[in-house]
């Protein structure tokens, strides 16, 4: 329950017990915001730094992700993203960048299953990774960041029409 709550998933109230927090969308535009600057940054510096096996690790998380995308299993569609950012993130050169993404992946995960329950979403959200991986493999970084950006806006679009859906 601390863990959770550490990770803004649940609120602990005093002799009610846990509670789920209910984001306005100005805290979900802010989570999104600052996952815009972590990650643009981060597949920018990985695309000058990252190795070739590192690379191929990369390719191998987005050849999963890609199954499932096309499946219908929603966990593995979060898991197979989770690890594609997890390769870029070890491989951006700075370790706080990491570590401060890792403070936002609960709450981006979560986002994420809302918002690839879209139709079509998932897809989308394969094309965009795969530009990514392509700008980066091609050692090219106003490319990567260009392509990372597009996904982000892509995607916090995706989580408000999700949840608007869900009011």
């Amino acid at each position: 329950m601390r863990s959770l709550a550490a990770e803004r998933l649940i609120d602990l109230v005093p002799n009610r017990g846990p509670s789920i927090p209910i984001l306005t969308w100005e805290e979900v535009t802010a989570i999104y915001e600052v996952r815009e600057m972590l990650e643009v940054n981060a597949v920018g510096q990985c695309s000058q730094r990252i190795s070739k096996d590192q690379l191929q690790d990369l390719k191998k998380s987005l050849v999963a992700f890609e199954e499932a995308a096309s499946s219908n299993d929603s966990l593995a569609r979060i898991t197979t993203t989770e690890d594609f950012y997890s390769i870029i993130l070890a491989n951006c050169g700075n370790p706080i960048l990491e570590e401060i993404h890792r403070g936002l992946v609960a709450r981006i995960s979560l986002f994420r299953s809302r918002s690839m329950s879209l139709e079509g979403r998932a897809i989308n959200s394969l094309t965009e990774m795969k530009a990514i991986y392509e700008a980066i493999a091609a050692g090219d970084e106003k490319a990567a960041r260009n392509a990372s950006k597009k996904h982000i806006l892509n995607a916090m679009a995706a989580a408000k029409k999700a949840m608007e859906n869900a009011t």
